[in-house]
Parts: C-alpha cells; structure tokens; sequence
C-alpha cells in the first residue's frame, strides 16, 4: 500500500469496510466533508476525519448527528484533559436494505500516552482516543481513533458505526489539509 500510496500525488486514504480494502483518492471537499469513491463506486464520507455516512454498500451508514446540549459537536477536536460525552443519532441499512435508526449516549477518551503508529507514508505520534456508544437498544459499540496531538486532526480510525455494524478501519496515506 505504501509504495501506491506513493505514486500518487493525491490525497488518499487506506480503507477497508468489513474485510479487504484498497486506496481511495479524494473525490470531493465541501462544507467540512470529504467523499472518497471507489472504482466501483461506492462512497465514503468522513467530516474532519470521522467516518461520516456511506453509500453503495451492502450496509449503508445514512445518516450521523453528534450532539451536545442541541448543539452538534466534534468531540476528536476538543481538549483531550477529560472525556467528553454527547448524544449520537444515526440512521442506517439492516443487510435487507431496510433503514433503521437508533441513538447512543456516546464518551469520547483520550490517552495521555501518544503512541507510534505507523501510516502508509509516514509514522506520526499519535493520540488514542475510544469512543465508546451506549445505544437505547442497551447495546454497546465502541471506535478507536488516532488523532494528532497538536491539531486534533485524525489520523486513523477503526470504528463500528452500529450494532452488528461493519467494522470500517482507515488511514491516511496523503493528507487532505
């Protein structure tokens, strides 16, 4: 992955939905989000970094609200000296192509310890932070996310975006920013 994320001069990212994966280059930026697309079409959408919403999959994630107090939030930016909780809704397909909603309270944690991860161009220190989702339902999923420490700015995810979800990990190979 690393010498074709090399020969590429564009921004990519690394990603793989439940299983093998591949490089995806930036399709589009607008309003905060990025949609990565695949050769055979399917999206992916990330804001600032976080797994946002997909389409063209066997089991789309359609819709992701982060709130707190009514407010939306992005909790990977805030200050990591404590974690931060906040209200999740999001809708998506059941592997019938049923929509289904559900909403999670939902703690952002970061470590203080950065870790070295290595990324398909480089290797950065890197925080690790967990999200952990308590949905309604009384299941529990839980992301872990590497952000930097000085821009907050993710660098990495393995996240499980509902229960009994696909588990979609990513890197950044070329930044965007």
């Amino acid at each position: 992955m690393s010498k074709q994320a090399a020969a590429i001069p564009y921004a990519s990212v690394d990603l793989s939905v439940g299983g093998p994966g591949g490089l995806l280059i930036l399709a589009e930026q607008a309003d905060g989000l990025t949609f990565w697309q695949s050769s055979s079409r399917e999206t992916i959408v990330f804001r600032g970094g976080y797994l946002n919403s997909t389409r063209g999959l066997q089991r789309n994630l359609l819709s992701n609200r982060l709130t707190s107090g009514g407010e939306d939030i992005q909790p990977w930016g805030l200050a990591a000296d404590q974690p931060v909780t906040y209200r999740v809704e999001r809708s998506w397909e059941d592997t019938g192509g049923q929509p289904q909603a559900g909403r999670a309270q939902a703690t952002f944690a970061c470590n203080d310890e950065l870790e070295s991860v290595e990324l398909p161009l480089t290797t950065l220190d890197l925080s690790r932070c967990t999200e952990t989702l308590e949905w309604d339902s009384g299941k529990t999923t839980r992301s872990v996310l590497w952000r930097h420490p000085d821009t907050n700015r993710i660098w990495a995810g393995d996240a499980v975006a509902w229960p009994g979800g696909p588990q979609v990990t990513w890197q950044v190979a070329r930044p965007w920013w």
